[in-house]
C-alpha cells in the first residue's frame, strides 16, 4: 500500500513541476490568462481528487 501511494505522489509531482516551470514561459509569451486557467484547473482537480481519495479511506 505504501509503494502505491509513493508512486501516485511521484507521478503527481511531474505535472506539478511542469506547471511551475512553464508558468513563467506563459507570462513571457504574453499569455498570463492561460497560466491562470491552468492553475485554477489544477486546484479544482486537486480538491476533487483529494475528496475522492480521502473519502475512500
Amino acid at each position: 500500500m505504501r509503494q502505491l501511494r509513493t508512486r501516485i505522489v511521484l507521478l503527481g509531482l511531474i505535472p506539478y513541476m511542469l506547471q511551475n516551470t512553464f508558468q513563467s514561459f506563459l507570462v513571457t509569451a504574453e499569455r498570463p490568462q492561460l497560466g491562470l486557467y491552468v492553475t485554477i484547473a489544477a486546484g479544482v482537480t486537486n480538491i476533487v481528487l483529494d475528496t475522492l481519495f480521502v473519502a475512500s479511506l
